[in-house]
């Protein structure tokens, strides 16, 4: 129903007919129009809302999954086909005991899935979700870790929450937290080896402080005590340093770098004629280099990751061991790169070392003859990838390694912006 000035409202129209003129036509009637609008509105608001929670449902990066009054799985989304593996058609219809039978195939033997049967009554029940109160059976939402080893190793929350309607019963979420709980566990691992790290100096450090205190000792002795507590305070400012230095570029992902755009030849120069100073055991023997380009580097950032290539090197190889640089100018599909490449002829790695040295405080030798941090590997690599870099080594037990630094050349201004 219209009105003159355009605007309208839905109206129900009925009626009844009493009596009819000999041609048929009504002659006699009554008729009622009832104002419907608002209904109408609420009808269209009600489809919207119902549109809406379907795309939620279908959209989650949560996995969920519902029971009906029969406590029988009723809808399932996309997101938890995709993180277990399962087909909707197989999990629609299925009880709560053959759902868990299900979830405990993908668990694995050596871990035991928690039954949705008996959660009301396990010890399970952390957080509460308010529900609204005409739909809440019992003090609501209960969270379990569930590990998972098929189609792949995961980590799930599973949250339940319990309800009282005539078509639903039961909601369960599963968040995939495997990314949160690897951090977690490498975050106790390094603490716990960054502890280690540094209790061992320090060990040695309060010993022979302690000896020197208590008597008195021969010149030799004390020149050797204080030699090692010398190298061990080296040692833990070197650690601390490096630990410094890892935690300002990750924390600030590349911010903490001052990017110029520099010629890098001069610089490969400088790091191996430092170490040919007079007196110094070691030398590098630097290959002639070719014409390179400009880089934007941080200069003192690229001199630290070189230096510490050089370092490893001399400290692999044997007292009169050749350690080598040199520097190319690679073209690889229209992008050029500058390789850097250290190249020694030391004790070399294993696959299995080869494989994690990019670890932090991983150490190949662990004789504890090779002084280090087992930081040296994993700064190098954070340097040259916020350079938009690559790190590649090769290496064979009795036969050295080799480190190829690559660093990208920008091509232009508005790229180096």
């Amino acid at each position: 129903m219209r009105y003159k000035e355009g605007s309208g409202k839905w109206a129900l129209e009925s009626g009844m007919i009493f009596s009819k003129s000999q041609d048929g036509k009504a002659d006699n009637m009554v008729g009622t129009i009832t104002d419907i609008t608002r209904y109408h509105h609420l009808d269209e608001a009600l489809v919207r809302n119902e549109e809406a929670m379907r795309t939620i449902f279908s959209q989650s990066p949560d996995g969920i999954v519902v029971f009906d009054h029969k406590h029988e799985v009723s809808l399932v989304n996309e997101a938890f086909c995709r993180m277990t593996g399962l087909a909707r058609d197989h999990l629609l219809g299925l009880a709560e005991a053959q759902f868990d039978a299900v979830m405990q195939q993908l668990c694995g033997s050596e871990a035991r899935y928690s039954s949705t049967a008996n959660a009301s009554s396990m010890a399970e029940a952390r957080v509460a979700i308010h529900v609204d109160p005409k739909h809440r059976r019992r003090a609501s939402d209960r969270e379990v870790v569930v590990e998972i080893f098929r189609p792949e190793q995961r980590v799930l929350l599973r949250s339940l929450i319990e309800l009282e309607q005539d078509r639903l019963s039961r909601v369960m979420y599963f968040r995939d937290i495997t990314a949160a709980t690897q951090v977690e566990r490498m975050k106790s691992e390094f603490l716990s080896t960054a502890a280690h790290e540094l209790r061992t100096p320090m060990s040695i450090i309060l010993g022979y402080a302690e000896l020197l205190k208590m008597r008195t000792f021969d010149e030799d002795a004390q020149i050797r005590m204080i030699n090692s507590i010398y190298d061990q305070s080296q040692s833990i400012v070197k650690l601390l340093n490096e630990l410094l230095d890892l935690a300002r570029i990750e924390a600030r992902a590349g911010k903490a770098f001052n990017m110029m755009k520099l010629p890098i030849a001069p610089i490969i120069t400088q790091i191996a004629e430092s170490f040919m100073m007079p007196g110094d055991a070691r030398k590098v023997t630097l290959l002639p280099l070719p014409s390179l380009p400009e880089l934007m580097i941080d200069r003192e950032k690229i001199g630290q990751a070189l230096n510490n290539c050089l370092s490893n090197a001399f400290k692999f190889s044997g007292k009169d061991s050749e350690v080598s640089l040199e520097a190319h100018l690679e073209n690889s599909g229209g992008q050029r790169a500058v390789s850097i490449i250290v190249r020694d002829h030391g004790i070399g790695m294993s696959e299995q070392e080869l494989a994690r040295v990019f670890e932090k405080f991983y150490r190949a030798d662990t004789s504890g003859r090779t002084l280090g941090t087992g930081l040296g590997m994993s700064l190098i690599k954070e340097i040259i990838e916020h350079h938009g870099g690559d790190v590649y080594i090769a290496s064979e037990p009795g036969k050295g390694t080799v480190i190829t630094l690559t660093l990208p050349v920008v091509e232009n201004e508005e790229m180096a912006s």
